[in-house]
């Protein structure tokens, strides 16, 4: 029987998250790092919002990337929407002055996660198909 789209990438995702802790971020393949990002960047976001995602340490600006990769322009273009309402010094200055300035600014960044959550359904079956198509080897062997 064939995996469903949910199992397929899920399934494909713990196998890269175990490969990058044995091997290392260099053993991973351009479009394996697109799936490992995608699917942790969209989980962070659909249980706390986009302010959640900025409490993390990840690259904003390379999961919009990874996003338009599959296909989901929507959501790359809200990441960098979101990304683009912090001044330079507080996102770069660390993740204390990152929530402070999300807690400041709730209301807009509770609309894009809105926004961010309606688009996102959209990115399961587009990342199942980018597996399908760029990394069929990887489900079996990651």
């Amino acid at each position: 029987m064939a995996e469903n789209d949910f199992d397929l990438v899920n399934n494909l995702f713990c196998k890269l998250v175990d490969k990058k802790e044995r091997k290392g971020n260099s053993s991973l393949a351009v479009e394996e790092v697109v799936v490992l990002s995608i699917w942790h960047a969209s989980g962070i976001i659909e249980n706390g919002g986009i302010q959640y995602f900025f409490e993390q340490e990840l690259d904003a600006e390379a999961v919009a990337c990874a996003y338009e990769q599959i296909g989901c322009d929507k959501c790359a273009e809200l990441l960098r929407l979101a990304l683009s309402l912090f001044p330079a010094h507080i996102h770069q200055a660390g993740r204390s002055e990152r929530i402070k300035h999300v807690e400041d600014n709730k209301e807009i960044f509770e609309k894009l996660s809105s926004a961010f959550w309606k688009a996102d359904k959209e990115m399961e079956p587009q990342l199942a198909e980018f597996i399908r198509k760029h990394l069929a080897k990887s489900c079996s062997s990651a």
